[in-house]
């Protein structure tokens, strides 16, 4: 806020801040411009800082798990800052899915002039395949900072990934086009306790040769796809599947459909 919008030669004005600290945490930097009529300096620019202390709250406002198998358990960590332990118990340490657990983890840890608390999250399993976003709610006995919420973010899939659905290869003898000859599937195992081996994959049009390499054994393996030089004859186009076959006893073999195209 302005308090003078007009300032005589050799006057002066001030300008009034108010800094909003719901929802942060920690060191503050801002701007402010100024812009006037002045020929000379015509536009000012103000920093604020500010550092606004945590009474309690989380350290962070969110906690990431990325992406997870529906039946993957997977466990974080975050830090609840508490200003005063001895004013400020925890009292209820709730979530907001039955299926996401949390739980302080030993006592609080002087850091600098305030104390952290490590809070144990685990989420899964048996989450619905979507986006992951749940809170952990953290309830204490003081009334001035009654709750600290953490937000958690994800993604759940399925417990096998193959990526991608589809392949898409080009052969351009014309040299207007990036020449496509090869492709690579993804596939992801993402529980460790149920390892699974790629038996065989068979090209149903024989149109490509085929290589299996295993990434780290039992949970993540490539799937090399080459166009054979004889593929096309006098076709332009050509279309099939790649049969992937697995010992998974749930999944059992995974469909990956192609489509590939000549250019002369």
């Amino acid at each position: 806020m302005i308090t003078k919008a007009d300032i005589p030669p050799g006057g002066e004005g001030e300008i009034s801040v108010t800094f909003k600290t719901a929802n942060r945490k920690g060191q503050q930097n801002k701007t402010i411009k100024v812009d006037s009529n002045d020929p000379s300096s015509p536009s000012t620019t103000l920093r604020i800082a500010a550092f606004v202390e945590i009474g309690f709250d989380f350290e962070g406002t969110s906690l990431r798990f990325g992406k997870m198998g529906r039946d993957e358990v997977l466990v974080k960590n975050a830090n609840l800052v508490v200003q005063d332990p001895g004013k400020t118990k925890i009292v209820d340490i709730s979530t907001s899915n039955p299926l996401v657990k949390a739980r302080q983890e030993g006592e609080p840890v002087k850091t600098g002039d305030q104390y952290k608390v490590n809070i144990s999250v685990t989420v899964g399993p048996g989450l619905p395949i979507g986006k992951l976003q749940e809170k952990v709610i953290i309830r204490s006995s003081d009334s001035e900072n009654p709750e600290a919420t953490l937000d958690l973010y994800g993604v759940i899939i399925d417990n096998i990934e193959v990526t991608p659905d589809s392949l898409n290869f080009l052969v351009d003898d014309s040299r207007k086009f990036t020449n496509q000859k090869s492709q690579t599937i993804t596939i992801v195992n993402y529980i460790k306790s149920s390892p699974i081996n790629i038996l065989e994959a068979v090209d149903s049009g024989d149109n490509l040769t085929i290589d299996v390499k295993t990434i780290e054994p039992g949970q993540r393996f490539l799937v090399m796809a080459t166009i054979k030089d004889d593929a096309f004859g006098d076709k332009l186009q050509l279309g099939g599947s790649i049969r992937i076959k697995t010992d998974s006893k749930e999944y059992g073999e995974f469909v990956v459909n192609y489509g590939a195209l000549h250019v002369h």
